[in-house]
Protein backbone atom coordinates (compact mmCIF):
# COMPACT_ATOMS: atom_id res chain seq x y z
CA UNK A 1 0.00 0.00 0.00
CA UNK A 2 1.04 3.60 -0.97
CA UNK A 3 0.76 6.02 1.26
CA UNK A 4 1.08 9.73 -0.08
CA UNK A 5 -0.41 12.80 -0.06
CA UNK A 6 -1.27 15.77 -2.46
CA UNK A 7 1.35 18.24 -0.60
CA UNK A 8 4.14 17.68 1.74
CA UNK A 9 3.43 18.25 5.63
CA UNK A 10 0.20 16.67 5.26
CA UNK A 11 1.24 14.30 7.45
CA UNK A 12 1.24 11.19 5.59
CA UNK A 13 4.64 9.35 7.20
CA UNK A 14 2.62 9.55 10.40
CA UNK A 15 -0.30 8.24 8.99
CA UNK A 16 1.93 5.46 7.32
CA UNK A 17 3.62 4.81 11.24
CA UNK A 18 0.16 4.58 12.80
CA UNK A 19 -1.33 2.15 10.25
CA UNK A 20 1.59 0.62 10.65
CA UNK A 21 1.67 0.15 14.66
CA UNK A 22 -2.33 -0.52 14.21
CA UNK A 23 -1.55 -3.38 11.85
CA UNK A 24 0.93 -4.96 13.91
CA UNK A 25 -2.04 -4.63 16.79
CA UNK A 26 -3.62 -8.05 15.29
CA UNK A 27 -1.89 -11.16 16.43
CA UNK A 28 0.73 -12.64 13.99
CA UNK A 29 0.45 -9.61 11.49
CA UNK A 30 3.89 -9.13 9.49
CA UNK A 31 4.32 -5.33 8.76
CA UNK A 32 7.46 -3.86 6.46
CA UNK A 33 7.66 -0.09 6.15
CA UNK A 34 9.41 1.40 3.40
CA UNK A 35 10.35 5.01 3.23
CA UNK A 36 10.01 6.11 -0.49
CA UNK A 37 10.07 9.67 0.09
CA UNK A 38 13.78 9.72 -0.84
CA UNK A 39 13.52 13.05 -1.43
CA UNK A 40 12.18 13.96 2.03
CA UNK A 41 12.89 10.87 4.15
CA UNK A 42 11.94 10.79 7.84
CA UNK A 43 10.07 7.45 8.67
CA UNK A 44 14.05 6.45 10.66
CA UNK A 45 13.87 9.57 12.46
CA UNK A 46 10.37 9.51 13.78
CA UNK A 47 11.32 5.79 14.51
CA UNK A 48 14.50 6.76 16.70
CA UNK A 49 16.78 4.98 13.74
CA UNK A 50 20.18 6.25 12.66
CA UNK A 51 20.01 7.23 8.75
CA UNK A 52 21.61 4.33 7.21
CA UNK A 53 21.41 3.18 3.97
CA UNK A 54 18.53 1.65 2.61
CA UNK A 55 15.79 1.72 -0.43
CA UNK A 56 17.89 3.71 -2.75
CA UNK A 57 20.83 1.71 -1.97
CA UNK A 58 18.32 -1.99 -2.98
CA UNK A 59 16.91 0.21 -6.12
CA UNK A 60 20.81 0.27 -7.38
CA UNK A 61 21.81 -3.19 -6.09
CA UNK A 62 24.18 -2.09 -3.92
CA UNK A 63 22.88 -4.09 -1.38
CA UNK A 64 20.69 -7.10 -0.68
CA UNK A 65 17.15 -7.03 0.87
CA UNK A 66 18.45 -8.59 4.32
CA UNK A 67 20.96 -5.68 4.61
CA UNK A 68 18.17 -3.26 4.59
CA UNK A 69 15.81 -4.43 6.47
CA UNK A 70 16.09 -2.97 10.04
CA UNK A 71 13.51 -4.47 12.67
CA UNK A 72 11.85 -2.01 15.09
CA UNK A 73 11.18 -2.05 18.80
CA UNK A 74 8.02 -3.38 17.93
CA UNK A 75 7.76 -7.26 17.20
CA UNK A 76 6.29 -7.92 13.82
CA UNK A 77 7.08 -4.28 12.52
CA UNK A 78 10.03 -3.98 10.17
CA UNK A 79 11.46 -0.71 8.65
CA UNK A 80 13.44 -0.21 5.35
CA UNK A 81 14.63 3.60 5.39
CA UNK A 82 15.02 5.65 2.03
CA UNK A 83 19.16 5.41 2.53
CA UNK A 84 21.50 8.25 0.71
CA UNK A 85 19.85 11.14 -0.29
CA UNK A 86 19.62 12.40 -3.49
CA UNK A 87 18.49 15.69 -5.20
CA UNK A 88 16.68 14.11 -8.35
CA UNK A 89 16.48 10.19 -7.25
CA UNK A 90 16.02 7.84 -10.01
CA UNK A 91 13.26 5.66 -9.81
CA UNK A 92 13.40 2.18 -11.62
CA UNK A 93 9.68 0.87 -11.49
CA UNK A 94 11.19 -2.91 -12.51
CA UNK A 95 13.11 -3.40 -9.42
CA UNK A 96 10.86 -1.52 -7.37
CA UNK A 97 8.11 -3.91 -8.48
CA UNK A 98 10.60 -6.40 -7.52
CA UNK A 99 11.41 -5.78 -4.46
CA UNK A 100 7.95 -5.05 -3.21
CA UNK A 101 7.33 -8.72 -4.74
CA UNK A 102 10.05 -9.82 -2.64
CA UNK A 103 8.94 -7.85 0.22
CA UNK A 104 4.97 -9.52 -0.33
CA UNK A 105 6.21 -12.93 0.18
CA UNK A 106 7.78 -12.24 3.53
CA UNK A 107 5.23 -9.69 5.39
CA UNK A 108 1.35 -9.81 5.39
CA UNK A 109 1.46 -5.70 4.66
CA UNK A 110 3.80 -3.45 2.89
CA UNK A 111 3.39 -0.17 3.58
CA UNK A 112 5.77 2.56 1.12
CA UNK A 113 5.81 6.03 2.74
CA UNK A 114 5.60 7.83 -0.86
CA UNK A 115 6.59 11.54 -1.82
CA UNK A 116 3.59 13.94 -2.26
CA UNK A 117 1.70 13.60 -5.59
CA UNK A 118 2.33 16.96 -6.86
CA UNK A 119 6.19 17.55 -5.55
CA UNK A 120 7.35 15.02 -8.46
CA UNK A 121 6.07 11.87 -10.60
CA UNK A 122 7.56 9.12 -8.42
CA UNK A 123 3.76 8.57 -6.54
CA UNK A 124 1.86 8.31 -9.65
CA UNK A 125 4.67 6.08 -11.33
CA UNK A 126 4.61 4.19 -7.85
CA UNK A 127 1.00 3.95 -8.14
CA UNK A 128 0.92 1.75 -10.83
CA UNK A 129 2.46 -1.39 -9.44
CA UNK A 130 1.45 -0.92 -5.62
CA UNK A 131 -1.85 -3.28 -4.90
CA UNK A 132 -3.47 0.05 -3.55
CA UNK A 133 -3.06 3.50 -2.55
CA UNK A 134 -3.87 5.54 0.86
CA UNK A 135 -4.21 9.61 -0.33
CA UNK A 136 -3.61 11.69 3.26
CA UNK A 137 -5.11 14.79 3.65
CA UNK A 138 -4.69 17.90 6.04
CA UNK A 139 -8.17 18.93 6.86
CA UNK A 140 -8.33 23.05 6.43
CA UNK A 141 -4.94 22.79 4.75
CA UNK A 142 -4.94 21.47 1.42
CA UNK A 143 -7.47 22.90 -1.27
CA UNK A 144 -9.69 20.69 -2.38
CA UNK A 145 -8.88 20.98 -6.18
CA UNK A 146 -5.16 19.86 -5.35
CA UNK A 147 -6.44 16.69 -3.82
CA UNK A 148 -8.65 16.32 -6.90
CA UNK A 149 -5.82 16.59 -9.18
CA UNK A 150 -3.55 14.34 -7.13
CA UNK A 151 -6.52 11.73 -6.97
CA UNK A 152 -6.88 11.89 -10.99
CA UNK A 153 -3.06 11.62 -11.31
CA UNK A 154 -2.77 8.24 -9.05
CA UNK A 155 -5.73 7.01 -11.16
CA UNK A 156 -4.52 7.76 -14.76
CA UNK A 157 -1.91 5.94 -14.79
CA UNK A 158 -3.68 2.68 -13.66
CA UNK A 159 -3.47 3.39 -9.35
CA UNK A 160 -5.47 2.12 -7.19
CA UNK A 161 -6.72 4.44 -4.58
CA UNK A 162 -8.51 2.58 -1.99
CA UNK A 163 -9.95 6.10 0.20
CA UNK A 164 -8.13 9.04 2.05
CA UNK A 165 -7.21 9.37 5.64
CA UNK A 166 -7.87 12.66 7.27
CA UNK A 167 -5.21 14.87 9.27
CA UNK A 168 -5.07 17.64 11.09
CA UNK A 169 -8.71 16.70 12.13
CA UNK A 170 -10.78 18.27 15.00
CA UNK A 171 -13.59 15.88 15.96
CA UNK A 172 -13.97 12.09 15.52
CA UNK A 173 -12.98 12.21 11.86
CA UNK A 174 -10.54 9.88 10.04
CA UNK A 175 -10.04 7.17 7.19
CA UNK A 176 -12.48 6.71 4.51
CA UNK A 177 -12.76 3.88 2.25
CA UNK A 178 -13.32 3.71 -1.25
CA UNK A 179 -15.48 0.33 -0.77
CA UNK A 180 -15.44 -0.67 -4.17
CA UNK A 181 -11.71 -0.89 -4.32
CA UNK A 182 -12.25 -4.03 -1.86
CA UNK A 183 -14.78 -5.53 -4.14
CA UNK A 184 -14.62 -8.99 -4.65
CA UNK A 185 -13.65 -10.33 -7.81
Amino acid sequence: ILVTSALENEGKSVAAINLALAMVEVSNLRVCLVDGDRLHPSLEQYLGHPRRLGLTELLQEEIGIDQAIRQTALEHLDLIGAGTASPNPALDLERLQALLNALKRRYDYVLLDGPAVLSTNHPSLIGSVVDGILLVVRIGATPKGLVEEAYQMLEGLGGNVLGTCATAADGPVGLTINRSAFALA
